[in-house]
């Protein structure tokens, strides 16, 4: 059982790397279009 779960944290923790990195992405863009 200990395999499946460490996956599963490992995706969580690359989803919220990926959402952080997209919003400061987004801000960055409005910033440039102002």
């Amino acid at each position: 059982m200990r395999g499946p779960s460490q996956i599963k944290k490992l995706e969580d923790f690359l989803a919220s790397i990926f959402n952080q990195f997209k919003f400061d992405n987004l801000e960055n863009l409005k910033k440039l279009q102002q």
